[in-house]
């Protein structure tokens, strides 16, 4: 579906700013998540992980 489609997206592009230090609430408000909680639960959903465990896990450094 189109929205499917959107939240792949989102998700792409969320992964990528995550990797460039972006915080976790800058994420949501720059993806148009207007929950922290609510772009969580779909970065888990998408990845199976939170974007906390993915940087974690990916060894990328907690942004500032």
């Amino acid at each position: 579906s189109i929205y499917a489609y959107i939240v792949k997206c989102r998700m792409e592009l969320a992964r990528s700013l995550l990797g460039n230090n972006y915080n976790v609430n800058e994420l949501s408000t720059r993806l148009g998540y207007r929950s922290v909680s609510h772009f969580i639960k779909v970065f888990k959903q998408h990845f199976g992980y939170t974007p906390n465990e993915l940087m974690k896990r990916e060894n990328w450094n907690s942004p500032h």
